[in-house]
């Protein structure tokens, strides 16, 4: 599902139970993971960003959200691994996510 599919559905659901959705991949993912997708994704090829190690500082073990709620009252599956998922936000969105939700909105369903 692409992020404009997310968040149309988000916006055309009724019988609104919950004013949040999780629509993450369903699988998973480690802090670690989680930060070299987003670098090997956003970074120049020919300078990447580093990852500093903090031990002293606290961090979970990684990250499984739980998606029911918009599985059940969106109709939501997930289709993307983390890769894919952030690859499909950053060409959507381009670099800097500024985005008009009306405009996405129409053009969803345009694709339609």
């Amino acid at each position: 599902m692409c992020f404009h599919q997310k968040i149309c559905k988000a916006v055309e659901v009724k019988n609104i139970e919950h004013s949040w959705y999780n629509v993450g991949t369903g699988i998973p993912v480690t802090l670690e993971e989680q930060i070299r997708t987003i670098i090997d994704v956003f970074s120049p090829k020919d300078n990447p960003s580093t990852i500093v190690y903090r031990p002293e500082k606290k961090a979970g073990g990684g990250f499984l959200m739980d998606i029911s709620n918009a599985k059940e009252e969106l109709g939501y599956e997930p289709k993307y691994d983390v890769r894919m998922d952030i690859s499909n936000a950053k060409e959507e969105l381009g670099y800097e996510p500024k985005y008009d939700v009306r405009a996405l909105f129409e053009d969803y369903k345009r694709r339609e």
